[in-house]
């Protein structure tokens, strides 16, 4: 376990490497709770680049298939979550709580992008 707080500690880097990224996949396989929900926190509040981004996407496709991150997840469409996504404040405002209008947004967003339409 602890290798896998080794590579929580580089998330930024490794989230977004073609062999990192794979690092970060089997540390959420794990199923740790509190280590699943440490990377989302990370990822979170940049949950749309990163959906959009080849290596990034795995592992955010990885954690919208946990059951341990549901909640987080939700938090995010309904814009509850503690560590907002920048480019939704910037796009909707930081005042968006309405998971329709913030759903709708993120759908259109990642379709229409060649790596965001993975995570879909």
């Amino acid at each position: 376990m602890a290798l896998a707080d080794v590579i929580i500690s580089e998330l930024t880097s490794l989230i977004e490497d073609p062999y990192g990224n794979y690092l970060v996949q089997n540390v959420l396989k794990l199923e740790n709770v509190f280590k699943n929900n440490r990377i989302f926190q990370m990822i979170a509040k940049d949950f749309v680049r990163l959906s959009q981004l080849k290596f990034s996407s795995n592992v955010i496709e990885k954690c919208l298939d946990s059951d341990k991150i549901g909640t987080q997840v939700d938090q995010i469409f309904s814009g509850t979550h503690s560590n907002e996504d920048a480019t939704i404040i910037r796009c909707l405002g930081l005042k968006s709580k309405n998971k329709k209008e913030r759903l709708n947004f993120l759908v259109q967003r990642l379709m229409m992008h060649s790596f965001g339409n993975y995570v879909l």
